[in-house]
């Protein structure tokens, strides 16, 4: 079946005239994150007004899922209307300043779990509407004194890179659940081994998980193998290899409440490749082949389609798609770049080409289109 994109960026702009079409022609739906530069969702206006753009670009081919930006300062009521739209599929929460597109993302996270502040009585009419909440699972600062893969913080402290995912899987994430127990959480981009833990130690129905293409694929060596490699820096950062094999078993292992969600994050060329480089890695052309290879590798071609095609609109409430889509197992290449009608060139994400100890393979699935 045609698959479902769980965590899309679609961008605005001349970038999204390219992605766009990019991803509806391999995916039926897709969740569009609501923070483009420039036109962050931050209503009911501004994210009507976007999906009418997505819908102009791709002649209605794709089903564009939309999400609000949770801020601290959303009126609760711009949530209520945006529960009215068809296609109105939930908040999105950003830890400000901790990846792309975060300014306007909230800097207390005890406000999610605080009865009676706008953040909360956001998640609670979406909990009454069934309308999912999606974090960008990360803290940036511990909440009191703890230890954080091996390391000691005091409260207030900065949190290492590699630790901000397990600070929030341990010190935040259990808190939201827990003051809305009845809504649909999706724990975004999964990334860690302690992430991965707390999924199989807490199994539960209105909890689900996306996986990206490319955090299964590579780990920190491959970004800082002969110098700091920008093709690989994305958000949440890449873990360890022992990290990158967790992940890979979890998701390939038949679950239900793990779903395909690519993270396609496309960047300029000179964004990319700056000395303050931009967070992303653009997997849009690429992640059916990365996730079916990835598949393949774990011997669970049968849990594929349940992963890219099933979970994801079961979780969203929408029905998967009737259309197939055929892939053939052949060797396959991304284009290094797009360039788009403005003439600016986003660079794509090229397989790794190192890989002595993961036995990971060059992509060798493409999809016929």
């Amino acid at each position: 079946l045609k698959s479902f994109n769980g965590h899309g960026h679609p961008r605005i702009g001349a970038l999204m005239r390219t992605v766009a079409p990019l991803i509806a022609q391999r995916y039926y739906a897709c969740v569009a994150m609501p923070n483009p530069k420039g036109f962050l969702i931050t209503s009911c206006d501004r994210m009507v007004e976007y999906h009418q753009k997505l819908n102009e670009v791709t002649d209605g081919k794709v089903r564009w899922i939309m999400k609000l930006y949770w801020t601290e300062t959303l009126d609760p009521r711009e949530v209520e209307r945006a529960c009215e739209h068809p296609d109105f599929g939930g908040m999105k929460y950003y830890p400000r300043g901790l990846t792309t597109g975060s300014e306007e993302g909230i800097t207390d996270p005890t406000l999610l779990w605080t009865p009676g502040s706008r953040p909360y009585e956001v998640a609670r009419i979406c909990a009454q509407a069934g309308k999912p909440l999606s974090y960008h699972g990360a803290d940036g600062f511990a909440r009191a004194n703890v230890r954080i893969g091996g390391r000691a913080y005091r409260e207030g402290d900065e949190l290492d890179p590699y630790d901000q995912e397990e600070h929030f899987v341990d010190q935040t994430f259990p808190y939201v659940i827990d003051a809305h127990p009845d809504a649909k959480h999706v724990f975004e981009h999964l990334s860690t081994i302690p992430g991965v833990e707390r999924a199989r130690r807490s199994r539960s129905s209105n909890i689900a998980y996306t996986v990206t293409g490319h955090h299964p694929m590579m780990d920190r060596r491959d970004m800082m193998r002969g110098g700091l490699r920008s093709d690989y820096f994305c958000w949440p950062v890449p873990q360890s290899f022992e990290h990158m094999q967790e992940l890979r078993r979890f998701a390939t292992e038949g679950r239900d409440d793990v779903f395909a969600g690519d993270d396609g994050a496309s960047h300029p060329k000179d964004a990319k490749y700056s000395s303050c480089c931009s967070a992303g890695i653009n997997t849009t052309a690429c992640s059916e082949e990365l996730y079916t290879t990835l598949f393949e590798e774990a011997g669970a071609l049968k849990h594929l389609e349940t992963f890219t095609a099933l979970n994801g609109p079961r979780i969203y409430g929408i029905e998967p798609s009737k259309e197939t889509v055929t892939l053939r197992r052949e060797p396959y290449t991304p284009p290094k770049t797009f360039v788009c009608d403005d003439g600016t060139e986003l660079v794509n994400y090229q397989q790794p080409d190192v890989r002595e100890k993961s036995g990971i393979r060059s992509l060798n699935w493409s999809l016929v289109t």
